[in-house]
């Protein structure tokens, strides 16, 4: 699926952004849910990659992991995107 970036002004945590799209013709929406991860979260393991590992297997299978963004010391950022209804 080719991707496009755009600018999207702050979104807070638990916050949903929905997209609409146009292809030649035919309108298309996509929802994308940002979630913010404290790894205070993280009292099983040490490990970063297996309690990040738990929190997706473990997250709403309505919503697809699309992005993990850049992680701080103190949180992580996550993008889901509502998987479409069969």
């Amino acid at each position: 699926m080719p991707n496009i970036s755009i600018q999207l002004p702050l979104v807070e945590a638990d916050h949903s952004v929905e997209v609409c799209v146009t292809i030649n013709g035919q309108k298309k929406q996509y929802n994308y849910r940002i979630e913010i991860f404290p790894w205070s979260a993280c009292r099983d393991s040490k490990d970063k990659a297996a309690c990040l590992r738990q929190v997706i297997d473990r997250y709403d299978q309505a919503w697809q992991l699309v992005q993990i963004g850049e992680a701080s010391a103190r949180e992580v950022t996550l993008m889901f995107r509502q998987v479409p209804p069969s």
